[in-house]
Order: structure tokens, then C-alpha cells, then sequence
């Protein structure tokens, strides 16, 4: 079994950004939103990727380094 982490939280997402956490929540909770999801559930990497426009790829190798 993969353990291969597939949820991005706001740290990452203020990373890649280049915003500070409080704005970096904001992003995320804007995503929730539109998704309609619940603040407890999570944001997927890809769900990130289509939202903030960035290559999946590139999401990916600011977190995950690959």
C-alpha cells in the first residue's frame, strides 16, 4: 500500500502562493466554498491545482518534491 499523502493544507498552499497563512486559509476556505464542501473536509491537490490554475505537476513537486 501507498501512504502518499493526497490533502493539501494551508502551510503548502501559502508556499506555493507566496501569501502569508492568514490569506493562504482564506484560499482554502474559498475553495470549500465553491466546492461546496464543510469547513472539516478537506482540499485534494488536484482540486487545488484546477482552482488556483497552477499545473498539477507543479503543485506537486512544492510539496511532495517529486
Amino acid at each position: 500500500m501507498n501512504n502518499t499523502k493526497l490533502v493539501i493544507n494551508a502551510n503548502e498552499i501559502s508556499i506555493i502562493l507566496g501569501v502569508s497563512l492568514r490569506q493562504a486559509q482564506r484560499h482554502r476556505r474559498q475553495i470549500l466554498n465553491e466546492l461546496g464542501k464543510k469547513n472539516h473536509q478537506v482540499v485534494t491537490y488536484e482540486e487545488f491545482s484546477e482552482y488556483s490554475g497552477i499545473p498539477l505537476e507543479v503543485v506537486l513537486k512544492a510539496c511532495l518534491g517529486r
